[in-house]
């Protein structure tokens, strides 16, 4: 008992340090469609299949459990879904573009989403909210950034609760390049 307490406040300590280090950098801002009454809601949705190894999964967690390891709080899915081959794109009067997907996970308490290729260039923002548009986060731009735009780090964003979550990438008229968004993960 006195282990798991200990391994607790390490991965805890461990959690907050990391995240002064390499926190997520955001604008703290509604996403640019929330300002477009007559903005249609149409927009492509990725189902993503259900986890068919839950009994699995329950049984490596409590094996997990019982040695000590930290709860799991999600199961990754393999994802490929990018600028150019998943969303759908939507020019504004003014010329800026907006970027729409959403994703939906049957059953899901939260998504979270792990890129494997991200790079914004300045100007240009991203923002990932609940269907209910209730739970917003973002936007992350070019603050984000790790690396350049040919050889990046990839990045990841925090939860989203519920079973649906949507992304939205806004790109001023101006910028000649749209940046790289792919999900590796979901």
């Amino acid at each position: 008992m006195k282990n798991l307490v200990i391994s607790i406040v390490l991965c805890a300590c461990a959690s907050l340090y990391s995240s002064f280090i390499y926190g997520q950098i955001s604008t703290n801002e509604n996403p640019v469609s929330f300002s477009y009454k007559n903005l249609s809601d149409n927009i492509q949705t990725k189902i993503m299949p259900p986890i068919d190894n839950m009994e699995e999964i329950q049984l490596e967690d409590s094996i997990d459990n019982l040695n000590g390891v930290p709860p799991r709080f999600g199961y990754p899915i393999e994802a490929d879904y990018t600028l150019d081959n998943s969303g759908t794109w939507t020019t504004l009067a003014n010329g800026d573009r907006i970027w729409r997907l959403s994703i939906y996970c049957p059953d899901a308490l939260s998504i979270n989403l792990l890129y494997d290729d991200f790079w914004i260039p300045e100007g240009a923002k991203l923002f990932i909210y609940s269907s209910d548009k209730q739970h917003v986060l973002g936007a992350f731009t070019s603050a984000n950034n790790t690396g350049t735009f040919d050889n990046n780090k990839g990045f990841a964003t925090g939860l989203v609760y519920g079973e649906e979550c949507i992304l939205e990438y806004y790109v001023p008229s101006n910028l000649s390049q749209v940046g790289k968004i792919s999900i590796a993960y979901v």
